[in-house]
């Protein structure tokens, strides 16, 4: 088999899967215009140790940010305060120490994890900018609804309630 045509068989693997098809069978078989949503398939995912907006992506970790937020925590806490078993946040937290959101230090035989502000600053950055875009918008929004009221005539009365 030609390098080329493998790689276009390697294309439609995900299809062999949803269709149940082997691979031997694939190969026997053109593709048709039927085929066209196997190339449809979604993106991959950056992953979560990317950066600190996917770590965050998770609820769980939100949660365990927001328990954090509050106090400096063991695995133990955390896992009483969200009920969630420990392994899982285990592994959130390792999600979140490499994206360098939280720090842990050990105390005795415990481990204890605090937030790191360092880690969330692209945030604090994202978020920065965003609040200035909206302050300028709502800035042109009330000059437009300054000019609007300046260039509308008041009307004799419209100020007044009508008495009965």
């Amino acid at each position: 088999m030609a390098l080329h045509e493998l790689a276009q068989n390697v294309k439609s693997v995900n299809y062999l899967l949803v269709a149940g098809l082997s691979f031997d069978q694939h190969l026997e078989r053109r593709l048709t215009h039927a085929d066209i949503d196997i190339y449809r398939l979604p993106m991959a995912r950056a992953a979560t140790t990317s950066d600190v907006f996917n770590a965050i992506g998770d609820p769980t970790r939100r949660r365990i940010v927001e328990v954090l937020s509050a106090a400096d925590a063991s695995v133990g806490d955390i896992v009483a305060a969200l009920g969630v078993q420990q392994p899982q946040i285990s592994k959130h937290l390792k999600v979140l120490k490499d994206v360098d959101a939280v720090h842990c230090r050990s105390v005795g035989r415990n481990r204890v994890y605090a937030l790191h502000r360092a880690g969330f600053q692209p945030i604090e950055d994202w978020f920065e900018r965003l609040t200035v875009d909206v302050n300028q918008h709502f800035d042109r929004l009330d000059d437009y609804l300054t000019d609007l009221q300046r260039a509308t005539p008041k009307r004799p009365g419209s100020n007044h309630r009508k008495e009965l």
